[in-house]
């Protein structure tokens, strides 16, 4: 289904708003971003820089999941606080019987 510019622009500017209220509110939405980029175990600073960006980058309350080399081995949930980051390695869950 084909949508006008104009129609684009009204759902932009909407979603704007939405934000600017929900900011207003003091809300906040997790951005969770997936990489499945080559890291050491654990993975380094500069790993995970590559993977996302720096911490200043991409702000504090940053969530993200490194899947190493996309093996699904060993992965790591990485958290910025706008100036470090943070990680802890993930282990997978048991199946039960």
């Amino acid at each position: 289904m084909a949508v006008s510019n104009d129609e684009l622009l009204r759902r932009i500017r909407d979603l704007e708003r939405q934000i600017r209220a929900m900011e207003a509110r003091g809300d906040r939405v997790a951005r969770a971003r997936y990489s499945e980029d080559n890291v050491s175990d654990p993975p380094d600073y500069d790993e995970i820089t590559a993977a996302f960006g720096t911490p200043a980058s991409v702000g504090a309350s940053f969530i993200g999941h490194i899947n190493d080399s996309g093996a699904g081995a060993s992965e790591w949930a990485v958290f910025s606080d706008g100036a470090d980051w943070w990680y802890v390695e993930l282990t997978i869950a048991v199946v039960p019987p």
